[in-house]
């Protein structure tokens, strides 16, 4: 019997330690709400058929199923909490419709992230007689090591620099320090040689963790100061070379079980703010010809290959910088689901395995006048992409929306259409003001 994809949206479980260093509570409970509005993604995982265990209730699912032929089955917790795993875990209701979906087709199961909880939360499931399968979704305790390893910043350079070995593309010239102190003078070493740094958290994510500091910067700043610019600094960190970016291309990789090899899953081009703060994705035919796809794509086989051979199972991406000159500089990798692994799913689902080769795609957040979710989906319906034309839009995230904010996916066949469908969406959810529902 096929089984159905059966997805635990962990969002927030593999950042608590770092979102923890928020001494401030309001400001840090906002930070793991923002996590928690991203498991609406989770609908968009796998392709049509699939079960969601989600922090909170998703609101595009009615949209999906009537629109896009979607089955999805979703349960979400009376009370969002920032580890899902082990609430589930904890949950005799939850263990109970899990085991209910397993009798009806067996669940091949799976989540946002590899985490102590959900690897629980895997033997709590069997050890009650639900019907599923892990093994492309969750790891070894040699693997959880692993990827807590290269996750870190450190951690990364570490393994790149060995893998990295006769390709076109390096690491920045950088160290990794024990204290904020010890960040500090390596940065003002460094400064000397290259210039600006960057001092990032050991464990950041999303940019928040990372101060750049130019020379002059680094003469007036102290240890104290240093601390008040990024709190979430913690003990160990990452001093590298600034690099000037023209570009920050990603390339996504799945590694199954073995003996079936790894895949590249897609390429793309990272969008951030002007805090330099990740916003989007920007998938476009012209990334697989460009002159980073194909070192990117090669290291990060080299880098698939080592984590499986260590226990690895799941999705990782590679993200770089690229220079005015082409050079390639590797910055780092995420070992979970990512940016844009929903953006993926739902076009390779909808649209068809060819959609890289045809259709200009961009994925991001954008500010509106607050509504409610119900009235941002309604005034975007006329504009939902259409499967045929592979033109339109998707509203991908629409519980914040009452706070002002969405993320949608546009499709277009060129750069001007995808800019024109953009500004038909940012108008038409931006006209009338503030709107309830």
């Amino acid at each position: 019997m096929k089984r159905r994809d059966c997805f635990v949206a962990n969002i927030s479980e593999p950042f608590l330690p770092f979102l923890r260093r928020e001494t401030d509570p309001a400001r840090r409970n906002h930070m793991i709400a923002e996590e928690h509005a991203l498991s609406e993604r989770t609908a968009l995982w796998g392709g049509v058929d699939k079960i969601c265990l989600l922090p909170q209730p998703p609101h595009t699912i009615g949209l999906l199923e009537s629109r896009f032929g979607y089955r999805v089955s979703a349960k979400a917790l009376e009370t969002p909490d920032d580890r899902l795993s082990r609430a589930i875990t904890r949950s005799d209701d939850a263990i109970a419709w899990l085991a209910a979906a397993g009798r009806t087709a067996p669940l091949a199961l799976s989540s946002y992230a590899a985490t102590e909880d959900f690897v629980d939360l895997v033997a709590t499931l069997r050890s009650s007689g639900v019907d599923f399968a892990a093994d492309d979704a969750t790891v070894s305790p040699e693997g959880l090591s692993v990827l807590r390893r290269i996750e870190s910043k450190s951690g990364f350079r570490q393994v790149a620099a060995v893998l990295l070995n006769g390709l076109p593309c390096r690491l920045p010239a950088g160290t990794t320090c024990e204290s904020p102190g010890a960040a500090l003078g390596a940065a003002r070493r460094l400064s000397r040689a290259t210039g600006a740094v960057m001092i990032k958290a050991d464990d950041g994510e999303g940019g928040f963790g990372n101060v750049a500091l130019s020379a002059r910067e680094l003469e007036r700043i102290d240890t104290t100061r240093l601390l008040e610019v990024c709190p979430f600094l913690g003990l160990r960190s990452v001093v590298e070379q600034l690099i000037p970016c023209v570009g920050a291309p990603s390339v996504e990789f799945f590694v199954p079980s073995a003996p079936r090899s790894p895949v590249v899953t897609y390429a793309c081009t990272q969008i951030f703010d002007r805090n330099n703060y990740f916003i989007g994705v920007r998938l476009s035919p012209a990334d697989r010809d460009a002159a980073w796809f194909e070192p990117l794509a090669e290291f990060g086989c080299r880098l698939a290959a080592h984590l499986q051979q260590r226990g690895f199972r799941g999705h990782f991406d590679i993200d770089a910088i690229v220079t005015a000159t082409g050079d390639l500089y590797v910055v780092e990798a995420n070992l979970r689901r990512t940016g844009g692994t929903h953006v993926h799913d739902f076009a390779r689902t909808v649209l068809g395995s060819d959609y890289a080769s045809r259709v200009e795609i961009l994925s991001r957040s954008i500010t509106i006048p607050p509504c409610s979710p119900a009235e941002a989906l309604r005034r975007l319906e006329p504009l939902l992409v259409d499967p045929g034309s592979g033109t339109g839009v998707l509203p991908v995230v629409v519980g914040t929306a009452q706070d002002g904010a969405v993320e949608l996916m546009v499709f277009a066949r060129d750069e001007h259409g995808l800019q024109e469908t953009l500004a038909a969406a940012v108008g038409t959810l931006t006209v009338g003001g503030a709107a309830h529902g």
